[in-house]
C-alpha cells in the first residue's frame, strides 16, 4: 500500500495472501500464468482503485470474460490511501451484474461499455500490510 505508485497485481496478491494467512492460518496457493493469476485453483482478475470510491466500473468485456472462464475479481478500493480494502466478486455475482445492470460507454476508457457499480453492494475487508 503506497500513495507513491500504482498498484501491481503481484503486490495486491501478496497482501491478500498475508491477510488470508492471518485470518485462516493458511496462505492461498497463488500462481501466475500467461493469462493472469490463479488463486486456489480459480482464475482471478486483480483490479484496484487508488482513491477510496463510492462507486467503480468494470468493463463489460471483462465481466463477460470472467463469466466465460469461471473467474472471480479481487477488487481493491482505496489502494492509494492509508486504509485500502478488498472484496472478492465471484463469478455468480458477475453473472447477476450482467443480468441486472446495463453497461454504458465510459468516455475515459474510450467509450468502452462498463458497468457502474456501487461500493455499497459489496462487503469490504481491510487490506493491511
Amino acid at each position: 500500500m503506497s500513495t507513491s505508485h500504482e498498484a501491481s497485481p503481484t503486490e495486491i496478491l501478496r497482501l491478500f495472501s498475508d491477510h488470508m494467512r492471518r485470518w485462516t492460518g493458511r496462505s492461498p496457493e497463488v500462481a501466475e500464468t500467461k493469462d493472469g493469476f490463479v488463486v486456489n485453483g480459480q482464475r482471478t482478475e486483480v483490479r484496484s482503485i487508488n482513491a477510496l470510491a463510492n462507486e467503480f466500473r468494470l468493463k463489460a468485456s471483462q465481466v463477460d470474460r470472467c463469466i466465460e472462464q469461471r473467474a472471480c475479481v479481487l477488487m481493491v478500493n482505496g489502494w492509494g490511501t492509508p486504509f485500502p480494502q478488498f472484496t472478492v466478486i465471484p463469478t455468480e455475482k458477475l453473472a447477476v451484474i450482467k443480468e441486472t445492470t446495463t453497461p454504458r460507454g465510459y468516455e475515459k476508457w474510450g467509450g468502452k461499455p462498463c458497468y457502474l457499480l456501487s461500493s455499497g453492494w459489496f462487503t469490504w475487508t481491510p487490506l493491511k500490510a
